[in-house]
């Protein structure tokens, strides 16, 4: 079973350069070849997904379905997502072939000064989640796709966290597994070193696991990072990338309860914008992680 976290960040600066039409080709050849059994993604908005300048411009998700005739059951449509409020906004795709939803999604905000999901909008910040069951095993399990704050504001992340801990503990049989899957804007040696302590108190980290256990590749024991150190608002290209080698910048994760790490990949591939300059997809690189119940 695997999942896989992109971020799907859209910076006007370089719509026509970056985005578009290249990143949805992008992202969207990435999550039918990963063959991705549920897919978390961050930074959504309705504007996001179809640019206004291209004529036949499509959203990932009509790209996705023209690929792998459409494979996944999208639930990604929540209210930050349809009133164009804000690009912090997550949701998820998935295989019907390997899971099943066992109940309709949930989407919650997470607190700016309190360790508990609002029902109404506060900071921006959202979590998504789900009960499904594993078809091949019949295991249930829960999945969430959050967006943890950036801000300069430590204390709203070291929030923003505890929210997801707190949401896991009240909804989550103790017997079962659980996965959280997103942009956490923390590592074990960046400046929120705290907030992805609150987080380790419940999950595990699969990149952590993945290297405890001797299964990372030289590339990703390497190059830890997912957030590029160059290229802020999405604007960076091959040329400009660096300082992927450290920690600091391992600022996206996947984390487990009650599963075996089996593979993870940070993936860092470019495409070609309207401009002819090689792109990443976005501001941070999508990340994959393979499990076992």
């Amino acid at each position: 079973f695997n999942v896989y976290s992109p971020n799907a960040r859209k910076s006007d600066k370089v719509a026509a350069g970056r985005m578009w039409p290249s990143a949805i080709e992008g992202l969207a050849r990435t999550i039918v070849g990963m063959d991705c059994d549920i897919i978390g993604f961050n930074e959504l908005r309705n504007t996001v997904w179809h640019h206004p300048d291209v004529e036949d411009g499509h959203q990932l998700k009509d790209r996705v379905n023209e690929l792998n005739g459409n494979k996944y059951v999208w639930k990604w449509e929540y209210p930050n997502f349809n009133d164009g409020s804000s690009d912090f906004c997550n949701g998820f795709a998935y295989d019907p072939d390997v899971v099943s939803l066992i109940s309709e999604p949930v989407c919650m905000w997470l607190a700016s000064d309190a360790t508990t999901c609002l029902d109404k909008k506060d900071g921006g910040r959202t979590i998504v989640y789900a009960h499904f069951k594993h078809l091949e095993t019949g295991k249930t399990f829960w999945f969430a796709s959050t967006h943890i704050t950036l801000s300069d504001d430590k204390q709203q992340s070291q929030y923003n966290a505890a929210c997801c801990v707190n949401l896991a503990k009240s909804v989550v049989d103790h017997k079962e597994t659980c996965f959280l899957a997103g942009d956490m804007n923390c590592a074990s040696k960046s400046i929120r070193p705290a907030t992805y302590e609150i987080l380790l108190g419940y999950w595990g980290d699969a990149y952590a696991s993945a290297k405890e256990h001797g299964i990372l590749n030289d590339e990703n024991l390497a190059k830890p990072a997912t957030r590029p150190g160059t290229g802020k608002d999405g604007t960076g290209t091959a040329a400009e990338l660096k300082e992927l080698q450290y920690e600091y910048y391992r600022y996206d994760h996947i984390m487990f309860d009650k599963a075996k790490v089996t593979g993870y990949n940070c993936i860092r591939d470019f495409y070609p914008g309207v401009d002819g300059i090689d792109y990443w997809p976005s501001d941070h690189f999508p990340i994959w992680a393979e499990f076992e119940f």
